[in-house]
């Protein structure tokens, strides 16, 4: 179990300066990944940029407090201009 820990703090180590997006940050999945990358992110001091695609800026108001750690891309998935914008510069 810490051999798998030590590979995944390894490749945590590879994200870092990079720009990451989340999308559907408003549904239990993508707001638990949100969630863990902000504390990641807080705690281990990882300096990577979480920006997220969601429909409503409201319907993330359970990450209000984290705003300031999330860029907030307001879109849908299935407009190809907006995910093109949600896309711009990201690196995972």
């Amino acid at each position: 179990m810490i051999y798998e820990k030590e590979k995944l703090t390894n490749k945590l180590d590879n994200v870092k300066e990079r720009k990451i997006l989340v999308t559907g940050g408003s549904g239990f999945i993508g707001s638990n990944l949100l969630k863990n990358l902000i504390d990641k992110k807080n705690l281990m001091g990882y300096p990577y940029h979480i920006h997220c695609l969601t429909r409503n800026r409201k319907s993330i108001a359970n990450l209000k407090n984290n705003e300031k750690d999330i860029e907030i891309v307001e879109g849908d998935l299935l407009n190809y201009n907006d995910c093109l914008k949600a896309l711009d510069a990201i690196d995972i």
